[in-house]
């Protein structure tokens, strides 16, 4: 109906919804847990996966500060096939690789020892989650966090059922992708979650921890440090659910007479 001659102007009701994206008023908005659940489901479905992980890590340790920087490449393919190759805080490359039944991998050169000593050696390894625990410590993670979540493995998960969503659910944007961000905490700090909204694959992951909660074995009476370690994941997905190559996940002939670890 026109009133004065002007024709009414209808605003649909909208709500500011944080990180300056904006919702219809009303609309359902998921949980904490729902966002975790579902980023855990969408990497427990995919058929295959390629991508890249590149973290920074900074420690502050009784004032003295350190920051250091590591990265993998991995592809996947059910069942359980994987590929990661990266290169760890040292400078030195490690990798690991699985045909789904056989694992092994090339985790670096032992500390203290001359580069050679381990580089470019294959070895046979108990389990990807053994391969995993070697790796991860001098890849500061960059070699766990995603195989983790794409296995369903425990070890270097960040969605592990401890790490308790808290608080609401945050919306903003990440390199142009809208993320749910979720807040996890854990026993020694806190896991911030930069998760995308359309495919629930992680893009960003940002860890703090308090190293005093961390150190839990030594002497009972030994001091504890003090200081926080703080990591930062970027995480780019290349390809999902395309058709990888066997040979990808075909492990190096030499490996076969190696000891298994």
């Amino acid at each position: 109906m026109r009133q004065g001659g002007r024709m009414p102007v209808l605003l649909a009701p909208v709500c500011a919804v944080f990180g300056a994206v904006v919702s219809p008023c009303g609309a359902q908005e998921l949980t904490a847990a729902q966002v975790v659940a579902r980023c855990r489901r969408a990497y427990r479905a995919l058929k295959s996966y390629e991508g890249t992980a590149q973290v920074v890590c900074r420690t502050e340790r009784n004032g003295n500060v350190q920051v250091w920087r590591a990265s993998a490449v991995i592809a996947y393919a059910r069942p359980g096939r994987i590929r990661v190759e990266g290169v760890n805080r040292l400078g030195q490359r490690y990798r690991y690789v699985s045909d789904g039944q056989s694992v092994t991998m090339d985790h670096g050169p032992v500390p203290g020892t001359q580069p050679s000593v381990r580089s470019g050696r294959w070895e046979h390894s108990l389990s990807v989650t053994a391969a995993m625990a070697r790796t991860g410590g001098a890849a500061l993670n960059a070699s766990t966090t995603i195989p983790s979540l794409l296995l369903g493995t425990s070890w270097g998960n960040p969605l592990v059922l401890e790490h308790r969503p808290e608080g609401r659910v945050i919306r903003e944007r990440v390199n142009g992708m809208l993320a749910y961000r979720v807040r996890l905490t854990t026993r020694s700090g806190a896991v911030t979650l930069w998760i995308d909204a359309r495919t629930f694959l992680l893009l960003q992951m940002q860890e703090t921890h308090d190293l005093g909660k961390m150190a839990t074995s030594g002497p009972f009476h030994a001091p504890r440090p003090r200081g926080t370690v703080e990591y930062m994941h970027r995480f780019r997905t290349l390809h999902r659910n395309g058709a990888l190559s066997p040979a990808q996940f075909a492990l190096p002939e030499r490996s076969r007479t190696l000891q298994t670890l």
